[in-house]
């Protein structure tokens, strides 16, 4: 072959085999949408917003809206525990000094002539002295101490009784003020008949003529079914007691009377009587 024509020359060597034809070429992706340039600033703007806002009102507050009605008070609430105690404050200035008990005429001094009331020549507490009190009631007479005196009388008589009637008598005479208590025993008929009804009453009295009805009196009944007794025997014991105003001699009486079913033979027989003087 000559050159300049490009002529080569066969080739011993077996022809390649033929190549496979290549796969379809795939689809291409959706390229992805472009961000928006305009979404990431308008959020951004509207958080700054919201925390200008929030600042502002923190710092900037608006006015004060007008006050509400008062609510209804609510339950109370349990007691709470005791505070620790306080400190003690100061003393207070001293008051003036009132008035001793034993300056009765207030002007500060002890006036012994007037004002030393128990006689020890000294003025002091012991001289002080209430408002004298109501007078109490006589208490119950005891027996006769030092300083008693005692006077008796016995009458042994029979004495029909008529009206009041006297029985005895006792005096005694005091060298002051004071109380006499006067005892009286007695031994006393009475004429019953069966139908009438007999009442008999013995008193201790000032006078001879009085036989009144009183705290002190004796006194006995004998009803008018009881069977005839012409000879009914009582001895009635009584007392009373007297208050005598001062120095002097007294005498008292023991008087009676059926204030019913009086007869002929109702009598005194005999009787004591004890007058003793207590002082005041």
């Amino acid at each position: 072959m000559q050159e300049g024509q490009g002529y080569s020359e066969p080739s011993s060597a077996p022809p390649p085999e033929p190549m496979a034809a290549p796969p379809p070429a795939a689809a291409p992706a959706p390229a992805p949408a472009p961000k928006s340039k305009v979404a990431v600033p308008a959020l951004v703007i509207a958080v700054i917003a919201l925390a200008l806002a929030l600042i502002g009102m923190v710092m900037f507050p608006g006015p004060t809206g007008p006050v509400g009605p008062e609510g209804a008070a609510g339950p109370q609430g349990p007691e709470g525990d005791e505070g620790d105690r306080g400190p003690t404050g100061p003393a207070g200035t001293a008051g003036v000094d009132g008035t001793a008990c034993w300056d009765l005429n207030e002007n500060g001094q002890k006036d012994v002539a007037t004002e030393d009331i128990n006689g020890d020549t000294v003025v002091d507490v012991l001289d002080c002295t209430g408002a004298q009190g109501p007078q109490g009631d006589p208490g119950p007479v005891g027996p006769a101490g030092p300083g008693a005196l005692m006077s008796y009388t016995n009458i042994s008589m029979t004495i029909d009784i008529v009206g009041c009637t006297n029985f005895n008598q006792i005096s005694i005479t005091t060298p002051q003020a004071g109380y006499v208590v006067v005892y009286a025993t007695a031994y006393m008929r009475i004429d019953h008949v069966l139908g009438t009804d007999d009442g008999l009453r013995m008193v201790i009295d000032t006078s001879p003529t009085l036989c009144p009805f009183g705290p002190n009196h004796w006194q006995h009944d004998i009803p008018g079914p009881f069977p005839t007794d012409d000879w009914n025997r009582r001895t009635p014991m009584l007392f009373n007691v007297f208050y005598v105003d001062g120095a002097g001699t007294y005498t008292f009486y023991l008087n009676g009377e059926m204030y019913f079913g009086e007869s002929a033979n109702d009598q005194h027989r005999s009787s004591n009587m004890v007058a003793i003087f207590y002082p005041a």
